[in-house]
């Protein structure tokens, strides 16, 4: 008795299944998953003095996914288009890679820490540019040396990968300008 109730009910119920999955569609768009620009290891040096990285904090509302500033400062994330990881440890992967350790070093050498607030880690859409903006300490032996930083690099193309690279050449500038704190840093000693 149930078996004859199911049949025309599931056969009933079959055109409108096929209805709704052509209204929704079968297509998917996997997002796209970026990473800043690493230097290569032959334009880096190694550090005069060891560099200890300290607390990188994420200020600016960006997380994995594209924050985009549009008209009126309006922002929007982009779901589609996302950083491999979070700004914090985008910036501080490379900080790494600009300011390797040096091979050798005294054991009483006292380490300079780095820090880094971020507040801005967007793209503003209006003026086509990535922008960047931080705030990095070094500290040593109860000295501090603080530089606030803005960079502000145009997009060229209307591209997600264009908007990549404009980031990645404003991380560039921040991790050379870490390079020069540190080493400011260290001279100060």
């Amino acid at each position: 008795m149930k078996l004859l109730f199911f049949r025309p009910a599931v056969t009933a119920l079959l055109p409108l299944l096929a209805a709704g999955c052509a209204l929704f569609g079968t297509g998917y768009t996997e997002p796209n998953d970026f990473d800043l620009a690493a230097p290569s290891a032959t334009d880096v040096a190694p550090t005069t003095e060891p560099v200890r990285f300290g607390v990188f904090r994420n200020l600016s509302g960006s997380d994995r996914r594209f924050l985009v500033r549009l008209e009126g400062d309006r922002m929007q994330t982009d779901e589609y288009n996302r950083w491999l990881l979070v700004p914090e440890l985008l910036l501080e992967r490379r900080f790494r890679a600009e300011l390797p350790l040096p091979e050798t070093f005294a054991a009483d050498t006292p380490e300079i820490r780095l820090d880094c607030a971020i507040y801005r880690f967007e793209f503003d859409r209006v003026r086509q540019q990535a922008v960047l903006e931080l705030t990095l300490t070094a500290r040593t032996r109860g000295h501090d040396r603080h530089r606030q930083l803005r960079f502000e690099v145009p997009i060229d193309g209307d591209t997600p990968e264009a908007a990549v690279g404009a980031m990645s050449a404003a991380a560039a500038r921040a991790a050379t300008a870490a390079r020069q704190l540190v080493e400011t840093a260290a001279r100060a000693r």
